[in-house]
């Protein structure tokens, strides 16, 4: 009778293990079906970014190479995102501020300042000045270059009062 006893509990002990493993499943496949918060995060990011009613353009600081352009970018400056990526972030400026404007990026770099405020004026495809305001933010990332973050708000309206 031992031996049927010891049989008894060692069938109890499989399957309450087996409960804990299906448990277990059942938890694991919640979790696995359940989105990233690190990719809703990048994609709520991202959509923020894309659809901000402000010019937003991000370029590498040490290169000044522009690597991403959102939208508003794109209509305030009347270029193709494909036409601004790959461009060097003075070609936003009028041809006659470029070495100015490049200067004010070594100095903002120089300082270690984070951001900084400025109102001047960009050049859009067809040649036409737009007055803005660019806030320009040095987002730091140990695994990445720096990447300067230029804010343009078209500040046309502000300007006629």
């Amino acid at each position: 009778m031992g031996s049927a006893d010891e049989n008894i509990r060692i069938e109890e002990q499989i399957a309450s293990l087996e409960n804990q493993l299906t448990k277990l499943k059942r938890q694991l496949n919640k979790q696995e079906n359940q989105p990233n918060m690190l990719t809703i995060g990048g994609e709520v990011l991202y959509n923020l970014f894309s659809q901000a009613t402000d010019a937003i353009v991000l370029a590498n600081a040490q290169t000044g190479i522009i690597v991403y352009a959102n939208k508003a970018a794109c209509t305030l400056f009347g270029y193709s995102h494909e036409t601004l990526s790959g461009k060097h972030f003075t070609f936003l400026h009028p041809e006659e501020r470029r070495d100015f404007v490049k200067q004010d990026l070594e100095q903002i770099l120089a300082s270690k300042n984070l951001t900084a405020i400025v109102e001047t004026n960009i050049e859009n495809a067809e040649g036409k000045l737009v007055p803005v305001e660019i806030t320009n933010t040095m987002v730091s990332h140990e695994n990445y270059a720096p990447i300067m973050m230029g804010i343009f708000r078209d500040i046309t309206k502000r300007k006629q009062f």
